[in-house]
C-alpha cells in the first residue's frame, strides 16, 4: 500500500497538473456552450421547429444529439491539447447518457465513444489500453443508467438535490472503475491510488459543474419546450 508521502506527491502532481490545464477546461466548457447553443437553436427554436416531428421524442433526440457532439468535441480536445492526456471528459457525457437517455440510446453514446477513442490517425488499435478505456466507459454507463432507475423523475420536477445524487453518483463511479483498474489490470496498488487522487481531484473542478450546467441547461430548455409545444 503506498504510504503518506507518496500519496501526498500524487495529490500534489495531480493538482499542479490540473492548474495547468484550466485553460483548456475553460475552453472545454466553452464549447460546450457554444454546441448548446447552436443545437437549440437548430432543434428547438429555428430551423427545424416548423416540422411536425415535436413532442417528448423529439426533445429526447435533442439531447442526444446533444451529449453525441460533446462525446466528439471531448475527444478532439483531450487528445490534441492535454497536457499528458488525463483528462477524459467523454466519460462525463456517456454517464449522462446513462442518466436523461433510454439505455438504448445511451449505448449508442457509449459505442460512438469506444469507436473515436479505438481510432487514432486511421489506424484501429485493439490493444489493452483500448480493452481498459471499453471497461472505463462501460462502467460510467451502466452507473449512469441506474441512477436513471433510482431517480424517477423528468427534467420538469428535477431538484437541486437531484443535481446533487447525479454528481455524487459520478463520483462513485470514478471509484468504482479506479478499483477495476487496480484488480484486472495492474499487478501494484499505485495505479488505483493515482487514478482515484486524480479523480477526486477533478471531481469538483471539471465533473461537478459540468454535470450539474449541462442538466440545468437541458432542464430550461425542457420547461420552454412544455409551454410551447403540449407533449
Amino acid at each position: 500500500m503506498p504510504n503518506n508521502n507518496y500519496l501526498r506527491y500524487t495529490a500534489f502532481h495531480y493538482v499542479q497538473l490540473l492548474l495547468a490545464n484550466m485553460p483548456l477546461i475553460y475552453v472545454h466548457f466553452l464549447a460546450f456552450f457554444v454546441v448548446w447553443s447552436v443545437c437549440r437553436y437548430l432543434f428547438l427554436d429555428g430551423l427545424l421547429f416548423f416540422r411536425h416531428r415535436v413532442g417528448v421524442k423529439w426533445f429526447y433526440f435533442y439531447i442526444f444529439v446533444l451529449l453525441a457532439l460533446m462525446v466528439l468535441v471531448s475527444l478532439f480536445i483531450s487528445i490534441s491539447f492535454y497536457q499528458d492526456r488525463i483528462l477524459f471528459m467523454r466519460n462525463d457525457f456517456i454517464f449522462l447518457a446513462g442518466v436523461l437517455l433510454v439505455p438504448v440510446r445511451a449505448v449508442f453514446i457509449l459505442i460512438l465513444a469506444l469507436l473515436c477513442s479505438a481510432v487514432k490517425l486511421g489506424e484501429l488499435q485493439l490493444d489493452v489500453p483500448f480493452f481498459q478505456r471499453f471497461i472505463d466507459m462501460l462502467i460510467y454507463g451502466l452507473v449512469g443508467v441506474l441512477v436513471r432507475k433510482s431517480l424517477n423523475v423528468d427534467l420538469q420536477n428535477m431538484v437541486w438535490s437531484d443535481f446533487w445524487f447525479i454528481a455524487v453518483n459520478k463520483l462513485l463511479a470514478s471509484v468504482c472503475s479506479a478499483g477495476v483498474f487496480a484488480i484486472f489490470f495492474s499487478d501494484t496498488w499505485n495505479l488505483f491510488f493515482d487514478v482515484l487522487v486524480l479523480r477526486v481531484l477533478g471531481w469538483p473542478v471539471v465533473s461537478l459543474p459540468l454535470l450539474v450546467g449541462f442538466i440545468y441547461c437541458v432542464q430550461m430548455d425542457w420547461r420552454e419546450y412544455r409551454q410551447q409545444i403540449p407533449v
